[in-house]
């Protein structure tokens, strides 16, 4: 019966630790090993203290569950390891009796997979409210300004001078410019195509890639592209999916000052993704460039419409391309290198 208990213990999804009356580890299994960068020779037998120096929140809750004899739940905490780096882990501390001694059972479970779930699901519900509340205004705005434009047709026919005509000029500039802008933020309101059509993940990429070969090579930028011929022809709206990496590789080029490279790597990926209630495999594809990366303030604001770190930049690009990737039911994000920025598209391998 002890080896089943080791067993299961051992086989657990989280990490366990267990402390006695003395706050000293008992055990400590193969997830808490991974999740705290720390063999378990390295702490059984020691106080909790000097075992977690990093992480005070364990000592000073075992400590608060022990004496009160309650069990402790905290949503998140961050774990900090030994190389400086941390992961987000929900925590729950339960007491327990062995042998008329009561001791402190600690769960470890990793946050760090669920929270870009969570934030994705956060950014779909707020791309759809400002997506209604766009279109609203821009709607509004745009039939005022159609009356406007034709004013300002009739009035340059009827002014003399050069220097009111100029003004006249100045102005008809000005409400173009308006009604681009009006059209951009319509069509980032806009519902994508429901058309979807079997189409080649790898050919609406090399037809992305093929709008930047001139202007990549005059800048000495090449590109690397890494496919696997195992991905099988997708369901997909052709137009949308170029939209995505246009924006993803123009993005990246113009991250790269001097020259560089950009890597295109596809892959059918080992996650799952449900939809329709059925289980989908996704079909990985990176877009890693070698430019001066991305801090994370403005990785934290990326797919934030109309923010924009470029001159002239309308900041709609990646939200668009977010909202249409989806729209396909599959999953992006932005990631930090220590040379550039990795993005990554998932999308859903239908085949039917």
């Amino acid at each position: 019966m002890k080896a089943l208990y080791e067993a299961v213990i051992e086989g657990l999804g989280e990490g366990i630790i267990a402390l006695n009356g003395n706050l000293e580890v008992l055990l400590f299994n193969q997830k808490a090993e991974e999740l705290t960068g720390l063999p378990s020779s390295h702490v059984i037998g020691r106080p909790v203290s000097k075992a977690f120096p990093s992480n005070r929140w364990i000592e000073e809750m075992a400590g608060r569950a022990l004496v009160g004899g309650y069990t402790l739940y905290d949503h998140e905490r961050e774990l900090q390891k030994p190389d400086g780096s941390s992961i987000p882990v929900g925590v729950s501390l339960s007491p327990f009796y062995l042998e008329g001694e009561r001791g402190v059972a600690i769960a470890l479970k990793d946050l760090s997979g669920l929270k870009p779930l969570v934030e994705e699901e956060r950014g779909k519900e707020r791309l759809a409210f400002l997506g209604t509340l766009v279109a609203g205004i821009a709607h509004e705005v745009k039939n005022p300004m159609s009356g406007l434009k034709g004013a300002i047709q009739l009035l340059s026919r009827r002014i003399e001078g050069d220097d009111l005509k100029e003004y006249v000029r100045v102005m008809e500039e000005e409400i173009e410019r308006i009604d681009r802008l009006l059209e951009r933020l319509l069509t980032f309101s806009r519902p994508g195509s429901k058309t979807r059509k079997k189409v080649n993940v790898h050919e609406i990429l090399d037809h992305a890639i093929s709008i930047f070969l001139e202007e990549a090579e005059k800048r000495g930028v090449s590109f690397l592209k890494v496919y696997d011929p195992s991905i099988p022809p997708i369901r997909a709206d052709r137009d949308g999916l170029i939209q995505v990496f246009v924006n993803l590789i123009k993005n990246s080029l113009e991250a790269i000052e001097g020259a560089g490279r950009i890597e295109v790597r596809t892959r059918v990926g080992p996650e799952l993704i449900v939809l329709s209630g059925k289980e989908r495999r996704l079909v990985s594809v990176e877009i890693i460039d070698s430019g001066k990366g991305i801090d994370k303030e403005t990785m934290d604001k990326a797919f934030t419409p109309f923010y924009s770190t470029k001159e002239g930049g309308t900041g709609l690009g990646l939200p668009l391309s977010l909202r249409i990737v989806h729209e396909h039911g599959g999953l992006m994000r932005l990631e930090r290198l220590e040379m550039g920025t990795k993005a990554v598209v998932m999308l859903p391998l239908i085949k039917d």
